[in-house]
């Protein structure tokens, strides 16, 4: 609120303080004195410029939009493949993680499949589960499913007849070395197609930054 010209003085103090999504800023404003007696009544403007390094950062873990997750996307497509020792194949399917990307608080994963035969695959779902390295008995398990916050494609729609690739966004994560990420991709209908492949602790704390 805008204090008002009729009741301020030279010299009297108020503090306005500039709240954002990212950032507060507070500034400690004293009335000068008008350089004539008709100046304080004017309604005269004065162009404040805000640093935003020199605020108070209110949102560590930054919130990424759907805009945001989609230039992300574009800008990791430009990118080389960096990950060749990430793949399965059966079926005469290959997947594969090509990439993984971290991104503040966000980590970004590349995933592409090959179909090398004449039947197209149709997408059923794409899961991501946190599993244990050694299971005691096969009837014992503590997966834990991540779901992505994004992703440029609708993996329920996907049709994989030739190749195909699609990036996730996650909110960051990590697990014990005794633990996997596994990354699953089932076929829809009655197909007993379906793929999977583990992830290494050690590939996702080895992720390149994207920015």
């Amino acid at each position: 609120m805008c204090p008002d010209g009729n009741k301020i003085h030279p010299g009297d103090k108020f503090t306005i303080t500039i709240v954002t999504q990212g950032y507060i800023s507070v500034y400690k404003l004293t009335v000068a004195k008008p350089l004539n007696n008709d100046s304080i009544l004017k309604n005269e403007a004065y162009v404040i410029s805000i640093n935003p390094n020199d605020a108070v950062q209110v949102n560590q873990s930054e919130v990424l939009s759907n805009q945001q997750c989609f230039d992300l996307t574009i800008k990791a497509i430009q990118k080389k493949r960096d990950i060749f020792n990430i793949g399965t194949m059966a079926y005469g399917m290959k997947m594969f993680v090509t990439n993984i990307y971290s991104i503040g608080d966000y980590i970004m994963i590349q995933l592409e499949a090959k179909n090398k035969t004449k039947l197209q695959f149709d997408i059923d779902q794409i899961r991501f589960k946190i599993i244990d390295k050694h299971q005691v008995k096969a009837t014992i398990s503590q997966d834990i499913e991540l779901k992505p916050v994004y992703s440029l494609y609708e993996s329920e729609t996907g049709i994989i007849t030739n190749k195909f690739s699609n990036f996730f966004i996650f909110k960051k994560f990590t697990f014990p070395t005794q633990k996997l990420l596994q990354v699953e991709i089932t076929e829809k209908q009655y197909s007993g197609r379906h793929l999977s492949l583990k992830v290494e602790c050690i590939q996702v704390l080895k992720s390149q930054q994207l920015d």
